[in-house]
């Protein structure tokens, strides 16, 4: 039976397409999916607004000379070129039925034409007709060339002998290099002449890494502007130029960067005035600068003749920003300015006052996304990565959370506190050292002190305590080493039968009647003081923290283990949920008279509703050593870093959850993350900046390992890799957590649950030395501190071959992938305290260059070539996607060895087998023949052993392919982005059981596909045979309905 897909949208790419000025003293802006009018200068709220779920390319501002209505000319994905007027109401439009390249455009406003270039060779003319308003009215092919055009300006010319007519510059490019020719074409005089002609010779210009910015001076002539020259030709209705006092109709002048010999610099866009006597040309480059150009003009009484003199540096000279991709003239001294970096904004470049449009707008690349957190579906994280150069990256979370104001002041400094008790008398707390003090008095050495009551009565353990909880503001109960319990205000104790030998940190706790007891994997329920029953805690560890809390008619348990489990029941074994919030133990803080309390580490704080089971991170100010409840929405706080705090949650039992999107820049590119298992807080990850080294006079990178805590939203820790190893890239990063072994191996991995504990820590970091001067190690290993995320560098080696990326396998094996293919095992020797790695496979030429791997396994009984495979071998392959070599596929044998002296046990030999063409799996039988595959991954749902393909072609086309036994179903998605990188999601356990899921949907994620600009998609497998989305639409993709696996369009899982 074939899968159910469905794909939501979780980030919306971004594209900025064009700005002008619009009617009324507005502003229009063109996104790829929009259209947005503003009031001028003032884009915080949006005046009118148009979605466009084609996709849009371009466009161009006309305004119409009779009516002077506003148009403007978009042209979509589609090829449909539209006409939208004031109303943003499309007006006309036209198919190019041809296939189109780039696309120019130039309005003749005087007489209404339209002149547009779509194949790079052939200008077309079209008449607009104002009145009826239309504008692809008579047709006509009127020039073409067998140079590429690359830039078209038009104007009118006036002679004594002609009259008026039109003229239109034409900047062209040869096909094959980089020269570059000017030419003039003429419209015929005659009227039944179709073709126009060439005023004079064309004019080779030069040979440029980037085409010249042509710029139309009224009644002067045109100028070709490089940032280094300046190329002039004179108008061809002047009878007379002077240059200097000389008479010419072209020169070679100065550029706006004379002496620049960097062949990446070029001009974005240019554009020319004249005030009074003087001609000035302003203008920007891609590296930010804005410049002005400038010379004096004199005209004669006819405008026939113009003298003037050679551009010469003007006063303008400013940085606006980095990576310039859009400059244009918008009113008056106003320009519009952008980049991916600083987004959309405008300044007035004489006043050098500037208008941000806020950063809604920046275009990023995501190269990774994640699902981080916990079992609890409440509590997962949406983590994406990318950025848009090698110095502006970013990171964006996307969860549920409580995100309401909270009210904090300070109580007093102090050290760090391991626990505290508020009194009359003040806080009493304990410090570091065992000491015992009451604010900042010290009172007494404090090794046995348990409790301390509102009354300031200090209760130490001995023989008759050995844990203690209040009753009251006097009263407490308490539980002595021989299993009575008493409480102080009968003295009357009740003895738990058939204690345990031994108790393991039995925690004691109390609500209205019931008392109760933790001890190792028992709960002992003592009601009405005297009635005692005994329950198995079943599938938790050791007790960490344990409470009763009524509420309502019901009393709720609530049992944390030291990995972080939380189990909540109703009294006496009614289990309503389990969940691992956290890897380790979760302290528990009631708040009263409520459904709610708080779990908290000294990294987070989690809201938690016991009755409907709602669960959420709350942005706590602090990170909480110990929290204690003092009245109302009051809470007491001492921190992990010392000091003790006041904190006012206002309104806490009402708090609802929502949807927060935070994102955090980076000055380096971000490229990949990993988590720590079950720990939401921390992430670590590797980044890539670009920088100027002095001394050697060049741009280089260098490469870095961060840690970032997602709740405070700050990197906290990092490994800069030497500076002596420049141009040193990190290519991967994956987490060394042990992965079970494949059932059908029936071996056990032999990995003991410290070396778990120790590996679920640390992460594999792969470099490439390919553009770096000297090679070194290519493997490092780091871990980090789950409490504080300090970051520590363990061990390196090397492979002895280039590495582009790492393959996590299981029982810490991994595969190295680049210029072989080869596994290794991690050990860490828990004896000696230290790692070493091993190779445990042959080593594989692969001969390409690889950009993605993955593991596919295989049903035992299924057949290949033929025959069964033999019992006791493991049916998986390694698939390896190269640049050139599409899909290769890598037999993965298993024998077992003997142990080795260095502590590893069940060491496999791995064998890898290269698998030929033919015998390849179902899966990629159309797929040998593929060397265009831009990204690809497999997918595998551990309820349903068929894998799911996904492949991604440079056409934007991804294509997915679905393998039911010995068929297979295949359906494609197309989008309007170029796909970055298909992310592999790991089965998400997930209880929706009256949840607030972060998905919505009762849905098994499956993958991420990121795309450039800034998409980010899920694709899911829905246990809904047919959802009612026939009115959702994501825009920018197309889903193929006449595939024969089925894809629909899932609602949006954000809605930020």
């Amino acid at each position: 039976m074939a899968i159910q897909l469905q794909i939501s949208e979780v980030r919306r790419p971004k594209k900025f397409v064009g700005c002008f000025n619009w009617a009324q003293e507005g502003t229009i802006i063109v996104e790829w999916d929009r259209i947005t009018v503003y009031k001028f200068l003032e884009c915080d709220e949006s005046k009118r607004e148009v979605l466009y779920t084609s996709g849009i390319l371009n466009c161009w501002f006309y305004l119409e000379p009779i009516s002077h209505r506003y148009y403007l000319l978009l042209l979509g994905q589609d090829g449909i070129l539209q006409v939208v007027d004031d109303s943003l109401e499309c007006v006309d439009a036209f198919r190019i039925h041809s296939p189109f390249k780039r696309v120019l455009c130039y309005f003749d406003e005087v007489k209404n034409g339209l002149f547009l270039v779509w194949d790079l060779h052939t200008i077309y003319r079209f008449s607009i007709d104002g009145v009826k308003r239309k504008f692809f009215e008579r047709m006509k092919k009127i020039y073409t060339l067998v140079d590429e055009i690359v830039q078209i300006e038009g104007y009118w010319n006036e002679q004594d002998d002609v009259g008026q007519y039109f003229t239109i510059d034409v900047l062209s490019k040869v096909k094959v290099g980089s020269d570059f020719y000017y030419q003039r074409l003429q419209e015929p005089l005659e009227s039944l002449e179709t073709y126009w002609v060439g005023v004079d010779e064309r004019e080779e210009v030069g040979s440029f890494s980037h085409q010249p910015c042509m710029v139309r001076a009224q009644h002067v002539g045109t100028f070709l502007i490089t940032p280094s020259n300046s190329y002039f030709y004179a108008c061809p209705s002047l009878s007379s130029h002077l240059l200097d006092q000389r008479q010419t109709t072209k020169s070679v002048e100065m550029g706006p960067f004379p002496t620049n010999v960097d062949p990446n610099l070029r001009i974005v866009d240019a554009h020319c005035l004249i005030d009074g006597k003087i001609l000035k040309i302003y203008g920007a480059v891609n590296t930010g600068t804005v410049f002005e150009l400038k010379c004096k003009i004199i005209y004669d009484s006819g405008k026939r003749s113009v003298s003037r003199t050679f551009l010469s540096d003007g006063d303008i000279m400013m940085d606006v920003c980095d990576q310039l991709e859009y400059f244009k003239h918008i009113y008056g001294t106003w320009y519009t300015f952008y980049s991916k970096m600083a987004g959309l904004f405008f300044q007035n470049i004489l006043e050098n006052e500037k208008v941000l449009i806020h950063d809604k707008i920046q275009q990023h690349s995501i190269f990774h996304s994640y699902i981080i957190g916990n079992s609890y579906s409440g509590l997962k994280s949406i983590l994406i990565c990318g950025g848009s150069s090698k110095n502006n990256g970013f990171l964006e979370i996307h969860r549920t959370e409580f995100s309401e104001d909270i009210i904090c002041e300070n109580v007093f400094e102090s050290k760090y506190a391991l626990d505290f008790w508020p009194t009359s008398h003040g806080i009493y707390w304990i410090d570091q050292d065992n000491q015992l003090f009451c604010d900042k008095n010290y009172v007494m050495e404090a090794s046995s002190v348990l409790h301390v009551t509102k009354e300031a009565k200090i209760i130490e353990k001995g023989t008759n305590i050995i844990c203690v909880c209040s009753l009251d503001e006097t009263n407490y109960v308490s539980l002595a080493s021989r299993g009575y319990v008493s409480w102080s205000d009968t003295g009357v104790p009740c003895h738990i039968p058939n204690p345990p030998g031994h108790l393991i940190e039995p925690i004691i706790t109390h609500e209205g009647s019931i008392t109760g007891i933790s001890t190792n994997h028992d709960i002992y329920l003592i009601t009405n003081r005297k009635n005692v029953r005994k329950y198995k805690i079943e599938n938790l560890d050791l007790p960490f923290s344990f409470i009763l809390k009524r509420f309502r008619n019901e009393t709720f348990q609530i049992l944390c283990d030291v990995l972080g489990w939380v189990q909540i029941s109703i009294v006496p074994d009614k289990i309503l949920a389990h969940f691992q919030a956290h890897t380790r133990g979760l302290r528990i803080c009631d708040i009263p008279n409520s459904n709610r309390l708080l779990l908290y580490q000294d990294n987070i704080v989690i809201l938690l509703s016991v009755s409907d089971l709602v669960a959420g991170y709350i942005k706590f100010p602090y990170n909480p050593r110990v929290i204690k409840h003092e009245h109302q929405d009051w809470f007491l706080v001492s921190c992990a870093s010392g000091g003790f705090y006041r904190v006012q949650c206002p309104g806490i039992c009402s708090w609802n959850l929502k949807s927060t999107k935070n994102t955090i820049s980076s000055p380096f590119l971000i490229t990949k993350f990993v988590a720590l298992e079950h720990n939401p807080t921390f992430v670590i990850g590797i980044g890539i900046t670009e920088c100027f080294d002095k001394v050697r006079s060049r741009l280089e990178l260098q490469s870095q390992v961060f840690v970032f805590n997602t709740f405070v939203d700050k990197f906290v820790s990092s490994y800069q890799f030497p500076k002596e190893n420049s141009n040193l890239i990190a290519t991967d990063i994956i987490s060394t957590r042990v992965q079970m072994a494949p059932v059908i191996d029936n071996i056990s991995d032999g990995i003991s649950y410290a070396k778990r504990l120790t590996f679920a820590k640390c992460v594999l970091v792969s470099v490439n030395y390919e553009i770096a001067e000297e090679e070194g190690d290519n493997i490092f290993l780091f871990s980090v501190d789950d409490s504080n995320g300090l970051l520590e560098l363990h061990m390196k080696f090397n492979t002895e071959f280039s590495v582009s990326h790492l393959l996590p396998y299981h029982s810490g094996i991994f595969f190295a992938v680049g210029e072989y293919l080869q596994a290794f095992e991690l050990n860490f020797s828990i004896k000696d305290n230290r790692f070493n790695v091993l190779e445990v496979s042959n080593r594989v030429e692969l001969g390409g260059v690889p950009r993605n791997s993955f593991i596919l396994e295989s049903h035992l009984e299924n057949k290949y070539n033929g025959k069964k495979r033999k019992s006791g071998r493991t049916i998986e392959s390694v698939i390896i996607q190269s640049a050139f070599k599409g899909f290769n596929q890598f037999e993965l044998l298993q024998q077992p060895s003997k142990k080795h002296a260095s502590d590893i046990c069940n060491v496999h030999r791995l064998i890898l087998k290269h698998t030929n063409i033919r015998d390849m799996d179902l899966l990629f039988e159309n797929m040998y023949e593929l060397n265009a595959i831009v990204a690809s991954a497999i997918l595998k749902n551990p309820k349903n052993l068929n894998p799911l393909l996904l492949v991604s072609d440079p056409e934007n086309l991804v294509t997915a392919i679905y393998k039911d036994n010995y068929e297979t179903r295949a359906s494609q998605i197309e989008f309007f982005n170029r796909v970055t990188k298909i992310v592999p999601l790991d089965y998400l356990s997930t209880d929706f059981r009256k949840i607030n899921d972060l998905l919505k949907y009762k849905i098994l994620p499956l993958c991420f596909i990121n795309t450039v600009g800034g998409g980010c998609y899920l694709l899911s497998e829905s246990s809904k045979p047919h959802l009612n989305v026939t009115d959702n639409c994501i825009h920018g993709i197309v889903l193929d309905h006449d595939g024969d696996l089925n894809i629909e369009i899932g609602s949006n899982i954000l809605d930020i």
